[in-house]
């Protein structure tokens, strides 16, 4: 049973189509990675020449496991794409990976007996894209380093908003515990994430429904967040 409402032989990739295809970014549909199982772990982004004072957040669902989280991505990214701020929207350039483990998101449930990690390790070690059972994560730890982000937002299910802040983006005025040891949120703040440098980074538990105000709430947080380190590494790594 497919739980994104498409008519497609891919619900989750019509249902990634359908945010992609509305007017504005991120509207390009790549990928990350690949699963175990060949598919394609989707990302939707934005192309071309970004203005050095547009700061870039990075969205990563389902690590949860869950077809809720991946939907409220989306829902987020259809709030910010067709009725957020237009002063908002400049600000901002938008990437995200709706679905880190395709398999779930699409059927709601775990795939061939085969479930996300509880949590997923981050940062991963060994195997990295030949790992033959957790490919996902190490596909994922590169692709949020190398999209250059000055804010990373991890998205979980959850029936009410509420925000775990790591120690890098302790200066957002939101309020929540730092996310445990091995999550993305975690791992991406400290320490130097894929040999270069950390990056502020929350997690969030929402609703579907509730997942636009929580990324405008972030917005408003975040507005007047710094270039990462991670940001700069890349440009200087970019400039040699």
């Amino acid at each position: 049973r497919a739980v994104f409402g498409q008519t497609t032989d891919d619900p989750l990739l019509g249902a990634v189509e359908v945010v992609a295809a509305l007017s504005g970014a991120p509207s390009t549909v790549s990928a990350a990675g690949m699963t175990p199982d060949g598919q394609r772990i989707l990302t939707l982004e934005q192309t071309g020449w970004v203005p050095a004072s547009v700061r870039r957040l990075v969205i990563v669902g389902g690590l949860d496991g869950t077809a809720e989280s991946t939907r409220a991505v989306l829902e987020a990214l259809r709030w910010f794409k067709t009725e957020a701020p237009a002063e908002v929207q400049r600000a901002w350039s938008i990437t995200a990976v709706p679905c880190a483990y395709p398999e779930q998101c699409v059927t709601g449930s775990t795939a061939r007996g085969r479930a996300p990690a509880d949590p997923p390790i981050f940062p991963p070690e060994g195997g990295f894209y030949s790992d033959e059972t957790a490919p996902e994560p190490r596909y994922l730890w590169r692709w949020v380093a190398f999209q250059s982000p000055d804010l990373v937002l991890e998205v979980r299910s959850g029936q009410t908003l509420s925000w775990e802040i790591s120690r890098s983006a302790i200066a957002l005025p939101l309020d929540g515990p730092p996310p445990p040891d091995g999550t993305l949120a975690a791992a991406v703040s400290a320490g130097t994430p894929s040999g270069l440098a950390p990056v502020a980074a929350v997690r969030a538990s929402t609703s579907v429904v509730g997942a636009p105000q929580m990324l405008r709430s972030l917005l408003d947080a975040a507005a007047s967040v710094r270039r990462s380190p991670l940001h700069d590494a890349i440009n200087q790594s970019v400039r040699r």
